[in-house]
């Protein structure tokens, strides 16, 4: 990953709104390998009890989304993409901090999430932010029975 310093533009990051779909849904698809239906994800962005999205404009282009569901105390952060043309600029880090501050502010004390055990890009930002390996979930992921990491921040009090 490069250092050097990009021009992101104007960015936005703001709540989530279902007609955010149209845009979702391309970078849903173009990230993962087994993506969430449309159904799903507007199912998700109608704000139903406890879930949050959040989208990352960029110029007035959605380049990005992150989600999750709060309860009980705790943050699971169920998605996060960015745009293939706009990865590695720090779009994603400034989202998981939106993210995480809207949990700290909303009451949560911790967060958790999933990703695979091949994937050390997310890994490293996960790291970073301050989340830490606690399980290994086998075959979590259908699609090629991959492994998944669970990590979890516990101190959101400590992060704001």
């Amino acid at each position: 990953m490069s250092h050097k310093q990009q021009n992101l533009g104007r960015v936005l990051v703001r709540r989530a709104r279902p007609e955010d779909l149209r845009y979702i849904m391309p970078i849903e698809r173009a990230s993962f390998a087994t993506p969430w239906s449309e159904e799903s994800m507007r199912s998700e962005l109608s704000h139903q009890d406890g879930a949050v999205y959040y989208v990352v404009e960029s110029d007035g282009s959605v380049e990005g989304y992150v989600g999750a569901w709060m309860y009980s105390g705790e943050a699971h952060i169920l998605t996060i993409a960015i745009a293939p043309a706009r990865r590695g600029q720090g779009l994603g880090e400034l989202l998981m901090l939106t993210i995480l501050g809207h949990a700290y502010k909303a009451g949560c004390d911790s967060a958790v999430l999933e990703y695979r055990v091949s994937n050390k890009i997310a890994e490293a930002l996960y790291l970073k932010l301050g989340f830490r390996p606690v399980a290994v979930r086998p075959g979590y992921y259908t699609d090629n029975n991959e492994d998944a990491v669970c990590a979890l921040m516990d101190d959101l009090e400590d992060r704001e």
